[in-house]
């Protein structure tokens, strides 16, 4: 990496990475730039990271400033548009010319198989959060702390269903499970983490000594959800993030990458 940023100015291939509002989670915006930087930095080609009215770049970002472009930037007059072209299978990477700006969106690894496994790199190594979100989080527990994340899924969001995407997301998981998973740590402070509040509210009911935030939720895929809710997910996302385990509870791509953040050991529980 340190290498790859000395030169990083000199690197005349450019690929701008854009993720704009409805793209996807705080899962995909992670996973999408941090695998795309390695085969960047494998092929010697300068990556951006388009600014756009995405909340989450306000309170997530990049350690290395000029990595960043803006739309307007790209767009700028002095470029011909005809030299702006999308890629559209990561292939394309190693083939890619001088003298073009290629954009690459979050559905171009979407298709990759065990694409968490091919992450070789710590995602705090490139990403930071502001110290808005680390207050709230230090406001939340001092403690150390194991997390445990359910993913219910796009199904079950708590929210107008004229904004959801994927009506049929329901994730699986087993209930038994996770209650085993929380009384076999009892001894220990566990902080429960889901997109859904009222289940939330009943693991907490079942289990008083857990924590739980009381954070109004909103997926950041979707157009209604407000900055408070962002801002409370991103927040969510560094709790899990900075456990001492976590315990992931479904398939969701939040508690894989919050994994990925600084190496924090992730199991599953089955």
């Amino acid at each position: 990496m340190e290498i790859y940023l000395e030169k990083y100015e000199t690197l005349d291939k450019i690929i701008v990475f854009k993720f704009g509002p409805g793209d996807g989670g705080i899962g995909d915006i992670l996973k999408g730039f941090t695998y795309l930087l390695q085969l960047c930095i494998e092929h010697n080609i300068k990556l951006y990271y388009a600014l756009s009215n995405n909340i989450i770049d306000k309170y997530l970002k990049l350690r290395h400033s000029k990595m960043y472009i803006t739309i307007d930037k790209i767009f700028d007059p002095t470029y011909n548009t005809d030299d702006i072209v999308r890629l559209r299978h990561i292939e394309e990477i190693s083939d890619i010319e001088s003298g073009t700006i290629y954009l690459a969106q979050p559905e171009l690894v979407h298709p990759i198989d065990n694409l968490y496994d091919k992450i070789s790199y710590l995602l705090e190594d490139i990403f930071e959060f502001t110290g808005e979100v680390r207050a709230r989080a230090r406001d939340f527990i001092e403690a150390t702390y194991y997390g445990i994340h359910l993913r219910l899924g796009d199904k079950y969001l708590e929210t107008d269903k004229a904004f959801v995407i994927c009506h049929s997301d329901a994730r699986s998981y087993n209930e038994d499970a996770i209650f085993s998973c929380i009384e076999s740590n009892s001894d220990k402070n566990i902080v429960f983490f889901c997109d859904n509040k009222q289940y939330k509210l009943k693991m907490k009911a079942k289990y008083p000594y857990i924590y739980i935030t009381d954070y109004d939720i909103g997926h950041t895929s979707l157009l209604n959800t407000t900055e408070q809710q962002i801002l409370n997910a991103i927040t969510e996302f560094y709790l899990l993030a900075y456990s001492q385990y976590i315990y992931a509870a479904s398939e969701s791509g939040f508690s894989m990458m919050a994994s990925k953040f600084k190496g924090t050991p992730i199991i599953a529980i089955e």
